[in-house]
């Protein structure tokens, strides 16, 4: 995770058009493993707050951000080359197989805390993991995947930019639409969700196209979006239980399962993850 984040800085942040702080100083060292990244002070600024969620105008504004990261490397073949970029914390495979007890643990956890018909859509989830990493297939980029609130600033630099974007840590290549769908599930609250969800994709691949994506409309993204909506639900099962226990963090975690849930019953969109997993 810290090899990405300053590998990022060092040798892509440069390549997208997204606003990242400049890098003062990265550096990781393999052998050990310790790393320094020394980054442009982007105070005063407001940081993005998970649980209270966002206005309109800031998800606008996440969207058009969103693709100054996707567009400049669409389908980029060169992004399958850099080893450390594609190498995962975690291979799917073998999240797959360890899923059944990494949800008993947030089952357990969880279980008076968050309402049964929300559970319910993440014990689907779980069931379904494998169906999730099998597709939909989608154009390449360099995708964000952990792109929300908490690791974004707002008018930073007393507004120099409206947004910079933090936590390269989970970068890689994948689908675009994933940051997409994951921002907009877990930044709105359901009611401004509902009312602009489909306005905010429809910027997103609009603002595509001013970085050369010509081939790419609502057909294929709008069924993708659906599918990769339950990224949020699952980082919300796996991150919950896979880090350190705080009032906070239980606050966030459960705001991310709870909008996610709903955002996929408002899509019916378990329907997408209609096979079972295999190897449950």
């Amino acid at each position: 995770l810290y090899q990405k984040e300053v590998m990022f800085y060092s040798e892509l942040a440069d390549t997208v058009s997204i606003r990242t702080p400049r890098p003062y100083f990265a550096k990781f060292d393999p052998e050990s493993g310790d790393f320094a990244l020394i980054l442009e002070d982007m105070g005063p600024a407001r940081g993005g707050n998970q649980l209270t969620g966002c206005s309109l105008a800031e998800a606008e504004v996440a969207m058009d951000e969103a693709a100054a990261l996707h567009g400049p490397r669409w389908g980029d073949a060169r992004l399958g080359e850099l080893g450390w970029l594609n190498r995962e914390a975690i291979a799917p495979q073998a999240l797959i197989e360890m899923f059944g007890g990494i949800f008993t643990a947030f089952k357990a956890r969880y279980a008076e805390v968050l309402e049964p018909e929300y559970m319910a859509v993440c014990q689907t989830v779980a069931e379904r993991v494998g169906a999730y990493y099998a597709g939909p297939a989608q154009p390449i980029t360099l995708h964000h995947a952990d792109y929300r609130l908490d690791n974004m600033l707002f008018d930073p630099q007393a507004g120099r930019w409206p947004l910079v974007t933090l936590d390269w840590q989970t970068v890689a290549p994948g689908p675009g639409v994933l940051d997409v769908a994951y921002f907009i599930g877990a930044g709105l609250t359901p009611d401004l969700r509902r009312k602009h969800e489909k306005d905010l994709l429809a910027r997103w691949i609009e603002k595509l196209k001013f970085y050369g994506v010509k081939d790419y409309g609502w057909d294929q993204a709008w069924p993708a979006y659906r599918h990769y909506l339950f990224q949020g639900v699952l980082t919300a099962i796996f991150a919950s239980v896979g880090t350190v226990q705080t009032a906070r963090g239980d606050a966030m975690f459960m705001t991310m399962a709870r909008r996610h849930a709903i955002q996929a019953l408002d899509l019916d969109a378990l329907d997408v993850l209609s096979q079972p997993d295999s190897s449950r």
